[in-house]
């Protein structure tokens, strides 16, 4: 169904509850540098590591926790080693029609990328998506 998993998804069950209209949301992981200047600004968000220790932890079913924002519109998610397979992607773009931007970037183990077929079932349901990055 529609339910969030009880647990395991660090407090996206709160946020959905308080901001169900959220359009936009990153999740960056503690220490990741962009080279795009755009996401540094997050980077330096998490200047106490301990804010952002929970950030390691956020997996494919966190991923799959955001379906739950129905409105939205860009989702950034970079330097999370704990997203492996890509599963969660599928479930957003399938729930989150409107999504126009979707930057993904040091996801899962850097020496193996095993999220592609997950991608490509990802972009076949994103009809809105203007970005991809």
């Amino acid at each position: 169904g529609d339910s969030l998993p009880r647990e395991g998804t660090s407090g996206l069950g709160t946020l959905l509850a308080g901001c169900p209209c959220l359009e936009v949301l990153e999740i960056t992981g503690p220490g990741f540098i962009s080279a795009l200047p755009r996401l540094e600004p997050c980077a330096r968000v998490c200047v106490d590591q301990r804010t952002c220790v929970n950030a390691r932890g956020v997996g494919d079913a966190h991923v799959a926790a955001l379906r739950g924002f129905r409105g939205l519109r860009r989702l950034t998610l970079a330097g999370l080693p704990g997203v492996l397979k890509g599963t969660g992607l599928v479930q957003v773009a399938e729930h989150c029609r409107d999504l126009q931007a979707l930057s993904l970037a040091n996801l899962g183990s850097l020496k193996t990328w095993n999220y592609s077929a997950a991608l490509l079932d990802t972009l076949r349901n994103c009809t809105q998506l203007t970005q991809l990055r």
